[in-house]
């Protein structure tokens, strides 16, 4: 919620929503065999104060983000996430009937729903339109046998959060590894916050908008540590949601109050959560192949708002290249040391950086 709105620090202005990034799974594995859960939070919650530091040194590093390097990260989270997407949308990660008929068509469908309702629709349907489509999708997918009702039946009604569950521990280590890693999600939070500023019609360079990224980090690494506390993982602004924005045009802080409290109420009440959990992973694949494509456009659009001469489209593909190389073959580096790995493990900070490498040594035209 302080993403949204909270102490003048941390108001960002716009909305996005957090949740764990893939970037911390070698990381958290690599704690979790040396010392179990408790090294895991122990270390996520030592290191967070990493991009507690960024924020507030994001002045004098901003110039290194301008639109052409933000705009290639956004373009790269895009593209990337397309990938999950068209793996749900084909029936989910180790789903025996993978790519079956069945699955690509009640994908399809929960796609085509949601053109309909965007482009064609009006009013509360034009809005609703990405909602729309998950409950068509959800109501069609029980009469064919294809949710299993069974966990949200074994689901308590009630659950209190315990803090320190798993207890803490800390181990030098793995110190470096967890630093780089909340530097990479850092890059990857100023091209998702970027976007989003993009797509709710906000500028994406200056002063106010530097602001923005400032308050945002800050909520990003104050809430890893508090996550950390309460048995959780840390957390990032999750690239997922930018596209609801880009399809339904919505970005009032408003929806972001009504979301928190949502997302509150659904940890507290563990059964409702499971309704949502259980669903099919083709009805969200077809949901989140809308989204992720709006992501990458909106990308482009920051790269090309102010043209896009040759060095700008050299920078750009270049960068994007080698993002998407290491996004399709991250085992090229296993054989790297452990803080390249780290780098490594995440094609969009690769691009991220080689983009503001060669935005530095590119000469203007």
């Amino acid at each position: 919620m302080c993403s949204v709105k909270g102490l003048d620090r941390l108001e960002l202005d716009c909305w996005g929503v957090t949740g764990t990034s893939f970037t911390f799974v070698p990381m958290a594995m690599a704690a979790a065999n040396a010392g179990g859960i408790p090294l895991v939070l122990g270390m996520a919650m030592v290191t967070a104060p990493v991009e507690i530091l960024l924020s507030r040194f994001l002045k004098q590093i901003r110039s290194l983000f301008p639109p052409l390097v933000t705009g290639t990260v956004v373009t790269l989270i895009g593209l990337t996430l397309i990938k999950t997407g068209m793996q749900d949308f084909a029936g989910g990660a180790g789903a025996e009937n993978f790519g079956s008929l069945s699955n690509l068509l009640l994908g399809s469908f929960v796609l085509v729903i949601i053109i309909i309702a965007s482009r064609f629709g009006s009013g509360l349907i034009k809005l609703g339109a990405i909602a729309i489509g998950l409950i068509s999708g959800y109501i069609i997918s029980i009469p064919l046998g294809l949710i299993d009702f069974a966990p949200v039946f074994n689901e308590g009604w009630l659950t209190i959060p315990r803090p320190l569950y798993f207890g803490l521990d800390f181990d030098f280590a793995h110190l470096l590894p967890w630093m780089i890693a909340y530097v990479v999600t850092s890059i990857e939070s100023i091209g998702d916050l970027t976007a989003i500023a993009e797509t709710s019609g906000e500028p994406v360079n200056g002063q106010l908008h530097q602001d923005r990224l400032s308050r945002g980090l800050l909520a990003e690494g104050l809430g890893s540590m508090i996550s950390s506390l309460f048995n959780v993982m840390p957390n990032t602004t999750f690239s997922q949601n930018i596209g609801v924005i880009q399809i339904t045009k919505v970005g009032s802080r408003v929806v972001g109050y009504v979301v928190a409290v949502l997302l509150l109420l659904l940890g507290l009440f563990p059964k409702f959560g499971a309704v949502i959990s259980v669903m099919h992973a083709p009805v969200l694949g077809g949901a989140t192949l809308a989204l992720f494509g709006m992501i990458a456009s909106a990308g482009v659009n920051i790269v090309t708002k102010n043209g896009f001469s040759d060095r700008t489209a050299f920078i750009f593909s270049i960068s994007l290249s080698i993002g998407l190389g290491v996004t399709y073959f991250p085992e090229i580096a296993q054989s790297l040391p452990a803080f390249l790995e780290v780098l490594f493990s995440s094609g969009v900070a690769v691009g991220a950086v080689l983009a503001v490498f060669l935005n530095l040594i590119v000469p203007e035209e």
